[in-house]
Order: C-alpha cells, then structure tokens, then sequence
C-alpha cells in the first residue's frame, strides 16, 4: 500500500513523518506539491500628529501659519471620505504643567476625541502634569497608551492597544523619552527595559507591531535597531517633521512635530512578513485647509472658557520675553508716565497700530488668552505691569514699555536710561512663529522716533 500524505493541518507523530520519508526515498517519488493558500491582502493607512504643545489653533497675528484643530478636522474629514484611516497622535499636547496648560489641554484632548484616534501617546507635556492631572483629564475617554510610564494604583492608560484595519491585526504600543520633566506620582523607566518583554509577546498575536515614540530621530532608530519586530515608529518630539521612510529595510519611520504644523501619512502593505511602504507624505496644515466645523466650535468653547475664568498671570506661566535677564525690582510705569515727557512720540504711538493690539485680540476672541496677551499687553504679568482687562485697562496694548522695558526708575529720574534698546526689541514678539514676514528693513522706519532716528536698523537680522 503507498504511503499516506498527511491532510494539510493535521499532526503526525515523528515517527511516522521518519516512516514516510523512508518510505518515499525507496520508491523515488516526490510528495505532489501543494500551493500555499492565497492570503487576503493587507493594508493600511495611517496619520501621524503630533507636538501639539497647547496650539488648538496658530498664533494668528500674520497669514500664512501652518497648524491647529480645525484644519487637522478638515484634512482627516477628507481622507476618510477616500477609505479608512487610522489616526495616531504620538504626544506632546502641551509643554508646561501650569493651571493654563492643564485647562488647554482639557479641549486639546476634546477636540482629538472628536477626530476619532485610535492611539495617543503620552509625551513630555502630558507626563509632566502629573498623575492626578492625568486622571481627571483621561475621564474623556481617549485611547492612552504608554509603556514606560509608571504610576502606583489605577492608571488611565494602558501599554498597549490592539486593532483591526485592513485585513491585519496590528498592536500599538507607545514610549516617552525617559528624560521627560515629570509631574507627582509618575515615574518613567527606559523605554528598552519596557519594550523587552513586551514588543516579541505582541508580535506573536499581531501581523504588525506598531511604536509611537515621543523621542527624538536617534533614539527612535534605537529602538528600530533593538526590536526587529516593529514595522513602524511614529514619533513626534523630533526638531523637524520626518516624512515616512524606510529604515534597515524592515521598519518605517514618521514623525509630526512643531506646533501640531504637520501630519505625516503614509500606507504600509503587507509583503509576505514584512510589511512595505506605500505612499508616505508630510502634509503642511495650510490655510488651504478650512476649519472643520466641530473644532470650531470647540475652539469657542476654549475662548469662552477663558472669558469666564479671567486667569490672573501668575496661573498661567507665560511673561513677555523682553523681560528675561533683566534685575528684579524693574516695574513698569505705564504710557502716561512716558507721555509727560515723550509728548510727540506718544501721539505718534498712538496712530500705530501697536498701540491697538488689545482690539486686535477682542475682533478674534482672544483677549483673554495669557499666550496672547504677553505680547498684545504692556509688561503682561510683570511688577506694574498688566494683569486682566478688570484690574488694568490702560495696560492693554503694546505700549512704550513693550519695547523699551519697564521704565519706572526712568520716568522718576530721566537721568536713569531705559533698560532696553528699543530696537533690539522687536523680535522678542515679531518671531518667525507668529510674524513670520517680519522685516526690518520694511517695519522699522515705520515706528522710529526719538532717540531712536539715530540708530541704524539692525538690516533684517537680530540685533
């Protein structure tokens, strides 16, 4: 009687598999050959945010900004309408742990709700609001992943997800660089010690294992190097956005960052084990992108907020620029101090548009905005300076001392200079971020006056 085939899936005893090798080799006749059976493909697109760092939507002072919720609603709205998507935010919402990052984070975290994530990564803004923080703001139900941070008793996030998309399974796990500022009750352990035993125990059930990293480009290709089994790192805490590539021929690599300016996106197929990039892109959140309704509505929702609690500054974290490095005990003065002696150069400042930037923030609804008020306010949260529409109406706007510095010892004893040149001022708010146009050349003789005729422009670049 010829030998028997096993049935594909069936177990044979080794020694009847030694058997009917045997028994194969003295007729000479080969096994018939079975093709393997054809797999469903599998694929699946992704988009990366990421560095969000408490930006629901840009500065708005100039055109041509990049960023904020509305627009990221608008792109995801459409790429959804082509097919299915999985959306992932690698960290980063905020960058401080003050009451006014915290309450930003509140509607941050609501509006990507709103974008359905299927993972967001705790990055080195959220860690550091500690672990209370944490909990009342997670009540929103947002999928938090991380697996290298610690915290004893009921934590909201868990190291890992596990999904469906495209015919495959993927699990989703996440990690924030172990340097982070932490808030209390959180500890983080090195993103290697938390991925050792937990990246092969997901690659056995996953056709893909998925990182999001909140790291910067070396540590993620680390990480890529240590654990062949991951097929992607998504990251954000990076300097620039990183459009998806491919790394040791394995792995892809992505990161969005600054501001929430960028997503990153791209389609990974599989091939056999592994799995190829397909089409891989950074997309700039332009002005071509219009606000998607429900964000701005969340977007109001945050001024409106804002208007009712009225932060005073010193819950807010933010101060103008022009006063790092300068001794304590300077105060402002105000412009009617300036005005008993700078007549002229006070109505000229007058005419300037400097001298309304408060009703530039009240036509936007940001007049109660710390952000925005440390730059569009006199001396914002500083000795003299100003404090909320209530207690210092006069201070509104970018007044004499916006640029020369608090000037009370000066406005008692003119022989006392002001501490700043008012030239080397500008780009304490006139930055790339919120004025990205700015040009000395072209704004200087625009607002020059007094002593300050006889200075030559710095000619476009920081003085």
């Amino acid at each position: 009687m010829p030998p028997q085939t096993p049935e594909p899936g069936t177990r044979t005893p080794l020694l009847a598999l030694l058997l009917l090798a045997g028994c194969a080799g003295a007729t000479k006749s080969e096994p018939p050959r079975r093709d393997p059976a054809p797999q469903a493909p599998r694929e699946f697109t992704f988009v990366l945010s990421g560095d969000t760092a408490g930006f629901i939507v840009p500065c708005g002072c100039a055109s041509k900004q990049f960023g904020g919720l509305p627009r990221r609603g608008s792109y995801l709205q459409a790429a959804r309408r082509e097919g299915e998507i999985l959306y992932f935010d690698a960290g980063g919402s905020v960058h401080r742990a003050t009451e006014y990052d915290a309450l930003k984070l509140e509607y941050i975290w609501k509006g990507v709700l709103a974008l359905r994530p299927a993972a967001l990564n705790l990055g080195a803004g959220e860690v550091e609001l500690g672990l209370e923080r944490l909990r009342a703001l997670a009540a929103a139900g947002l999928p938090l992943i991380s697996a290298n941070l610690r915290a004893e008793g009921e934590v909201p996030w868990r190291d890992h997800l596990v999904l469906e998309a495209g015919g495959a399974r993927l699990a989703v796990t996440g990690i924030c660089r172990p340097d982070a500022k932490l808030g209390p009750g959180l500890r983080l352990v090195e993103p290697e010690m938390a991925l050792r035993a937990l990246v092969p125990k997901l690659a056995k059930d996953a056709d893909a294992v998925i990182l999001l990293a909140y790291a910067d480009e070396p540590r993620c290709l680390a990480l890529i190097d240590a654990f062949p089994e991951l097929a992607a790192v998504l990251a954000a805490g990076t300097p620039q956005p990183i459009p998806p590539r491919r790394v040791q021929d394995r792995a892809v690599l992505a990161a969005a960052t600054s501001k929430g300016k960028f997503l990153a996106r791209a389609t990974l197929a599989a091939s056999g084990l592994a799995w190829d990039l397909g089409a891989g892109e950074v997309v700039e959140l332009s002005e071509t992108y219009a606000d998607e309704a429900a964000q701005a509505e969340n977007l109001r929702a945050y001024q409106a907020r804002l208007r009712a609690e009225k932060l005073d500054p010193a819950r807010t974290g933010e101060a103008p620029a022009l006063l790092r490095g300068l001794p304590e005990g300077y105060r402002y003065a105000g412009n009617a101090a300036c005005a008993r002696c700078h007549v002229a150069d006070d109505a000229l400042h007058r005419q300037m548009a400097h001298a309304h930037g408060l009703e530039t923030l009240e036509k936007k609804g940001f007049e109660f905005d710390p952000y925005c008020l440390k730059c569009h306010t006199t001396g914002y949260g500083a000795p003299g300076g100003f404090s909320t529409l209530d207690r210092t109406p006069a201070l509104g706007g970018i007044g004499c001392e916006s640029c020369h510095g608090p000037s009370q010892a000066h406005a008692a004893n003119p022989r006392l200079k002001t501490p700043v040149k008012g030239s080397a001022a500008c780009i304490t708010c006139h930055d790339p971020d919120n004025s990205p146009s700015f040009d000395y050349a072209v704004y200087w003789p625009k607002i020059v006056h007094g002593l300050e005729k006889a200075v030559e422009p710095p000619g476009g670049a920081a003085p």
